[in-house]
């Protein structure tokens, strides 16, 4: 690929927030999903941000490579930005996982959204192209586990396992990102009860140690 073929890929355009704490970031992702390699400037530019940063992917493509949609979840779920994943147009195949990976979405109108079991080959020899055929399948298949969780049920992420397509417009999007909302927000619920918990407990630990030396000074 050229580095104009690139450009049209993928642009990255940041400007200062208003009140002078951090950057937005825009990224521009369209056409298909190329090699990892071709996302460096992307994948450093979540590395380094920071917490007072906004980052926007905004999607308009076919999906691609699932190699470089991995790395990008990494990247997605390792900055310290927060991230939003805006559809543009079309988000199919490799690109719903960087989207349903993001913090927070915005779907605009007319959308479409394409979920689809993998497409690819392998080569070798014989038993080679077996034990690869089935690796990529079970690393799909947990793949999917993940990123399609509560966004499709069990029996729809069965079915595209299965070859079978899936369709959602705007508003089937915005219905099932509901359903995600909830689960996240549980998740997060139940992880500040139980780190609040945890503080209680530490806390109560370290009076009854005090109270312990304290009544050993005294004799």
């Amino acid at each position: 690929m050229t580095a104009a073929e690139q450009q049209q890929q993928s642009r990255i355009f940041s400007q200062p927030k208003e009140d002078g704490k951090g950057f937005i970031v825009d990224i521009y992702l369209s056409g298909a999903v190329t090699a990892p390699k071709d996302y460096i400037e992307e994948f450093q530019t979540l590395s380094v941000a920071t917490a007072d940063d906004e980052v926007f992917l905004k999607i308009n493509g076919p999906g691609g490579r699932i190699d470089a949609a991995i790395q990008w979840l990494a990247a997605i779920r390792n900055t310290k930005a927060k991230v939003t994943g805006v559809i543009e147009g079309m988000c199919h195949s490799a690109y719903t996982y960087l989207f349903l990976a993001c913090d927070e979405w915005i779907v605009n109108p007319h959308c479409l959204m394409m979920i689809h079991n993998y497409s690819g080959g392998a080569g070798g020899k014989g038993k080679e192209i077996l034990e690869q055929a089935h690796a990529n399948n079970d690393l799909i298949e947990e793949l999917m586990g993940t990123v399609y969780q509560h966004f499709l049920t069990k029996d729809e992420i069965d079915r595209v396992n299965l070859n079978q397509d899936i369709w959602l417009t705007t508003e089937e999007i915005y219905d099932r990102l509901g359903k995600v909302v909830e689960y996240r927000t549980a998740l997060y619920e139940a992880a500040e009860s139980e780190a609040y918990i945890e503080l209680q407990e530490r806390k109560e630990n370290e009076e009854s140690g005090s109270d312990s030396v304290e009544g050993s000074d005294s004799e």
